[in-house]
């Protein structure tokens, strides 16, 4: 999908601002964060920490200017925590914001970024668990193994790569 119908449909199908692609990395943590059904305030701590982290990089790449504001990363991120959004949605923004970030190799891939999203992604996976007690393999459910394994795979990473 070339990269002028993937922000057509994410403007006129699901009605995200312009702007807003500059976030779509965030899509990816926030399925995650709802794999088990519920956010915990250690994912969403380490959603913001991903997320200012991010925004910071996307200012130092424009020589300071403000890309995206904290009033809009507030917003998308909002949009998706204050009440659970429907999977299939999340699924296909996902599915969005990888294909965006694998048609923009500048925007993450070039410097890194990629393995810093995963790295966040499993920090999430660690930071709460949907119940106690658990099984030794358990602390990280199937779904969020899932779609662990889904993302790494989408952003091209193999043994070799991730080492």
């Amino acid at each position: 999908m070339s990269l002028q119908h993937i922000v057509d449909e994410l403007v006129h199908s699901h009605q995200l601002a312009e702007h807003d692609l500059y976030l779509l990395n965030l899509v990816p943590i926030i399925e995650l964060m709802w794999a088990d059904g519920k956010v915990q305030p250690a994912e969403t701590s380490l959603l913001y920490e991903y997320a200012i982290s991010w925004v910071a990089h996307l200012s130092s790449e424009a020589g300071g200017e403000v890309i995206v504001s904290a009033d809009d990363v507030n917003r998308f991120i909002l949009r998706f925590l204050e009440q659970r959004p429907d999977p299939v949605l999340l699924a296909r923004l996902s599915e969005l914001a990888l294909e965006w970030l694998n048609a923009s190799p500048g925007l993450i891939r070039n410097n890194g970024r990629d393995r810093e999203l995963i790295e966040y992604c499993l920090d999430i996976t660690a930071a709460a668990v949907a119940n106690y007690p658990y099984e030794k393999r358990e602390r990280i459910i199937e779904a969020e193994k899932a779609l662990l394994l889904k993302l790494i795979q989408q952003l091209g990473f193999s043994a070799q790569r991730a080492a």
